[in-house]
């Protein structure tokens, strides 16, 4: 510790005294521990995307991947809430926080990708549908065509003889 001498200071009876104080250097020396990001951020953060990804296995007629997809979203604003919580409040983008990001976004085009699969199935369902009926009614006219243009030609003389 060292002892610097410093301003000089006047007090009530117009005498000046040379204030003396302390200097104390100090260095500091800090490790971060990954595993605590490793075991409560980025894991979770995985698994999170590993469950949307495993959306995309479940039959696509079925409306289960909808469902599922809209619950891991749910799932990745609590976690991204629950992290806001516990990390203190910075102005710039930390690497956590762009991981956060990246999994929403990740999440949000599973979950498009999911809702325009099944609009388009269903699309594909009824215009397979009302081919089937369209098919239906033409095969229908075609017998009645037939029916009426074989009982024109048969039906006609058949009844008259008396």
């Amino acid at each position: 510790m060292t002892t610097h001498q410093g301003f000089y200071v006047v007090d009530d009876q117009n005498v000046q005294k040379q204030l003396t104080y302390s200097i104390l250097n100090t260095t500091w020396t800090a490790q971060r521990k990954h595993g605590y990001a490793t075991a409560n951020v980025i894991l979770p953060l995985v698994f999170i995307q590993t469950f949307a990804y495993a959306t995309l296995w479940i039959t696509p007629r079925s409306d289960r991947r909808i469902v599922t997809s809209v619950s891991t979203l749910f799932g990745t604003l609590v976690f991204s809430a629950v992290l806001n919580r516990s990390l203190p409040p910075v102005s710039y983008v930390t690497r956590l926080s762009a991981l956060g990001i990246e999994t929403f976004c990740y999440v949000i085009a599973i979950l498009v990708f999911n809702i325009l699969l099944r609009l388009t199935l269903r699309a594909c369902e009824e215009q397979r549908s009302m081919d089937n009926d369209n098919k239906k009614i033409i095969k229908e006219r075609e017998q009645l065509a037939k029916a009426a243009s074989g009982g024109g030609k048969g039906g006609g003389g058949g009844g008259g003889g008396g």
